[in-house]
């Protein structure tokens, strides 16, 4: 858990680290990358959790499609974006 309150959720794949926040306030995942090279974290995209869908699943798809598991069509669809 983060100081300010937000959840955290971090894996890493070919060789680079991500980062997923649940914002609560907002029920947003925010997807941060962590640079390889200095260390700074840097804000990729967010998405709302659409209503009915639990935060792990949520967050189980934005780990998919950053890995590639899924395409940007599912990624769509199950994250719709704003």
């Amino acid at each position: 858990m983060n100081t300010n309150g937000e959840s955290r959720t971090e894996f890493v794949h070919n060789l680079v680290e991500y980062r997923i926040f649940h914002v609560p306030g907002v029920n947003r995942l925010q997807l941060w990358i962590v640079s390889p090279v200095s260390g700074r974290e840097l804000f990729d995209h967010g998405r709302s959790i659409p209503e009915g869908m639990t935060l792990s699943d949520a967050i189980e798809v934005m780990r998919a499609y950053t890995i590639g598991a899924i395409d940007l069509d599912e990624y769509n669809r199950l994250l719709p974006p704003e």
